[in-house]
């Protein structure tokens, strides 16, 4: 029977199907580690931002506590020291309104800052206010040469959750960006709707586009470092986006 060339063949065909198995196995097996790796990655991720975020937001409040407070204290104290120094006096009184506007020049810097690092009234008023406020300051910032920025906001986005309005308020401050730094745009609109579980925010202008390429290493060779970010935050988030270039 040892010399049966089927039972041969036969034990031969098995040894090569259970290898195969074996195979099948071993990468379905290493399969799900890379998941599981993805799975544990998106979360340490996910983590990592909002620790990021809740930094910025605790070093934004004690700035604003702390330095902020302290400048607006030195300029009150400037200014009354200037109304009750003499005519006489060695400090001319241009010399106290100097010192002043470089203190009050150093404490919008600082503001500045603070709204660069948690954008102003999200906390307090939602997502709808935070955008309103960083549109304002913008356009006070362009002066003249500001495009119209129009705000077409769903008001119920002051009711959604921190992370929620985190992503999609940098979302919009990235296109806003891009509309004045690249785009050289007259018109952006940003659209804000609600509906149901679902949340779509729309950054729309009527300047110069470009072709988003599939790769996110693509855009980080172009030095479109921001629109990186962005892609990643909404990403890692588990939330998708739908991006195009032109108006």
């Amino acid at each position: 029977a040892d010399d049966d060339p089927w039972l041969n063949e036969d034990f031969d065909m098995l040894t090569i199907l259970g290898r195969q198995a074996g195979a099948t196995i071993h990468n379905l097996l290493l399969l799900e580690q890379v998941r599981a790796g993805r799975a544990e990655l998106a979360h340490v991720h996910r983590q990592f931002m909002v620790s990021q975020e809740r930094q910025q937001r605790q070093l934004a409040q004690e700035l604003h506590d702390s330095a902020v407070q302290q400048l607006l204290g030195i300029s009150y104290q400037l200014a009354e020291a200037q109304r009750r120094a003499p005519q006489q006096s060695d400090t001319p009184a241009p010399t106290f309104e100097e010192i002043r506007a470089e203190v009050l020049a150093v404490s919008g810097q600082l503001r500045k800052l603070i709204g660069q690092l948690r954008p102003a009234g999200l906390d307090e008023m939602g997502l709808g206010a935070a955008l309103e406020g960083y549109v304002a300051r913008v356009q006070r910032e362009a002066g003249p040469q500001a495009p119209v920025i129009h705000l077409h906001l769903d008001r119920r986005g002051a009711f959604l959750p921190e992370a929620v309005s985190i992503c999609l308020f940098r979302a919009a401050q990235e296109g806003i960006r891009n509309a004045l730094k690249h785009a050289c745009a007259s018109r952006v609109d940003v659209d804000l709707r609600i509906d149901g579980d679902t949340v779509a925010l729309s950054v729309q202008d009527d300047g110069c586009g470009f072709l988003i390429p599939e790769r996110l290493s693509e855009l980080a060779q172009a030095e479109h470092f921001g629109l990186v970010g962005v892609a990643e935050r909404v990403a890692w988030s588990g939330w998708c986006v739908l991006a195009c270039a032109r108006y």
